[in-house]
């Protein structure tokens, strides 16, 4: 019979196990300066500093719900001791976030205990606390590490309640953790499945009394919801008009820059791919054989909730047009508890061989997550790029962005402009001509256009813009390349498959290239004003090379 209890030495690991994986997440923290270099936080950030209470108590901004704006501005002003300024607000913030993904470290190893005893635990921590994506979600003072949390935490409380009936256990708590999940993202809807399943499952529980305690489960939740975003109830037309637009992008009926790079992706082998590349392999392999392994066992009704939850969200998001590798967040510590129970019952084997090849195959997610971790102590690449622009910019010298690029805040005290890259690659080649022309230094901050729009079907003269800048037809040449230095950065290093989120918020590769050479305005609009086709892969070996 599996012990669910540990003993005095294995607490004290597991103890260990969370420090550390709580530092790796604390270390590097200020990884961008407190620049805001990650859009997603910076919109956070900014919708935090707009609350003055009392005279102002809703933000206006409703892509993330109330608790994910108040609760960094809250401790932002804990920290600042008065009305915080930005950075306060992105170290709050980012605490928020890795004190939660420490958090689920602990969290992870009690549900593993519960299904397979206390070596499956000390597994599970060790994977969660190395995980890549885990730790960079927790370097962003986004809401993924708290929404990886409020899975766990649901899914220890489901565990609970397919045992023994108890009211507050059952239905409060989870009401309780639901609802502040859903104060950060009305997303974490889905997560209902994980405590109403649960009481559907006690058997102890008859139906007559299970279906009211759901619905009061899901009532008292969503009253949580809108007790920390009042303004979704205050501001409904607003909210309301967010809401349609969001969905939109999801669905794919907006337009948006930000998802043309899943133009042509398939639904679930695009995922999947994302879910190998960010997992390291091993860990996805083992999930599979870790929930069979789980439903075989006498406490497989334990296992169901989160298996529920997984095969509904799955269907979901794979359902979505925008297929960004955030959305995945809710599943990935699911997928590590069942690779932990699965590691724990092979590592049992008698072939010595075998179990070597599972040590070797776990060492690489170990590896990646230490890489990730160490890599934000590093300067980064759009900091260093936007020091050696100020230290090699002579007076009057024009620098020029590609659009939408976070990064261009680090270029300080210089004339800059941005191109107008989405006409001109459109088909009005004449204004980005020109502009290219005036230009005198071109950084290219990220990926983030050179990677999508020369196989964008709306955007016909981006092989040729790419081409003639790194050929050097239109007069450029590469002066300087900067990338954020980690041990094994090569090795791991997401390739182009990536979901481009992966590296263009925390490790893009800058490249800048500088004129050498006057070109007319005329020149480069007839060598921009031909379609052609480039190889993506060749193209990323013109930067990759610099």
């Amino acid at each position: 019979m599996t012990r669910t209890d540990m003993t005095r030495t294995e607490r004290h690991w597991l103890l260990a196990v969370v420090a550390a994986g709580t530092l790796l997440r604390l270390i590097g923290i200020g990884w961008d300066g407190w620049l805001g270099l990650h859009p997603d936080e910076w919109n956070l950030v900014q919708a935090a500093l707009r609350l003055d209470w009392p005279n102002r108590l809703l933000p206006d901004f409703f892509a993330y719900n109330g608790l994910a704006v108040t609760l960094p501005r809250l401790l932002g002003a804990a920290i600042a001791l008065g009305p915080p300024e930005a950075h306060h607000v992105y170290l709050a913030a980012r605490l928020i976030s890795a004190l939660a993904g420490g958090a689920a470290i602990f969290v992870a190893a009690r549900v593993a205990l519960q299904l397979a005893g206390s070596r499956a635990a000390l597994l599970t921590a060790g994977l969660i606390a190395v995980s890549e994506p885990l730790i960079r979600w927790s370097h962003f003072g986004t809401t993924e590490s708290a929404l990886t949390l409020a899975v766990l935490l649901l899914w220890l409380l489901a565990i609970h309640a397919v045992r023994a009936p108890s009211r507050l256990r059952d239905v409060i708590l989870p009401a309780l953790v639901t609802g502040l999940a859903l104060g950060l993202k009305t997303s974490a809807a889905a997560f209902l499945v994980l405590p109403v399943s649960a009481l559907l499952l006690n058997r102890a529980r008859p139906l007559r009394l299970a279906l009211p305690d759901a619905v009061l489960l899901v009532l008292l939740a969503v009253a949580l919801m809108l007790a920390t975003s009042p303004g979704m109830l205050l501001d409904w037309t607003t909210f309301r008009a967010v809401m349609a637009y969001e969905g939109g992008i999801v669905a794919g009926t907006v337009p948006v820059f930000y998802t043309r790079q899943f133009d042509g992706s398939t639904p679930l082998l695009f995922e999947l791919r994302q879910l190998w590349g960010i997992m390291d392999g091993a860990p996805l392999l083992l999930a599979p054989v870790g929930m069979v392994l789980a439903l075989r066992s006498k406490r497989w009704k334990a296992a169901l909730p989160a298996l529920g939850f997984v095969l509904l969200y799955g269907i979901i998001v794979t359902g979505w047009e925008a297929r960004f590798v955030r959305y995945l967040a809710p599943v990935i510590p699911i997928l590590l508890v069942f690779a932990g129970l699965a590691a724990d019952r092979l590592l049992r084997l008698p072939s010595v061989t075998g179990r070597v090849a599972l040590i070797i195959a776990l060492g690489v997610p170990v590896a990646s997550g230490l890489s990730t971790a160490l890599g934000f102590l590093a300067q980064d690449p759009r900091i260093a790029a936007g020091r050696w622009v100020t230290d090699h910019a002579q007076p009057g010298d024009m620098v020029m962005f590609e659009p939408a690029e976070p990064g261009v805040v680090a270029f300080a005290n210089v004339e800059s402009a941005v191109l107008p890259l989405e006409a001109g690659l459109s088909g009005d080649a004449p204004p980005l001509a020109e502009a290219v022309a005036e230009a005198d230094i071109l950084p290219i901050l990220s990926r983030r256009h050179w990677s999508v729009l020369p196989r964008y079907p709306g955007t016909p003269l981006a092989c040729a813009y790419y081409t003639g800048l790194t050929d050097g037809s239109f007069g450029f040449r590469p002066v300087a390349t900067f990338r954020r230095e980690a041990p094994l950065a090569g090795l791991f290093f997401p390739g182009l498959a990536a979901e481009e989120t992966r590296v263009v918020f925390d490790r893009p590769h800058v490249v800048i290239f500088a004129r050498t050479e006057a070109v007319p305005a005329e020149t480069i609009a007839r060598l921009l004003d031909t379609e052609q086709t480039c190889d993506i892969g060749q193209l990323a070996g013109s930067f990759a090379a610099r």
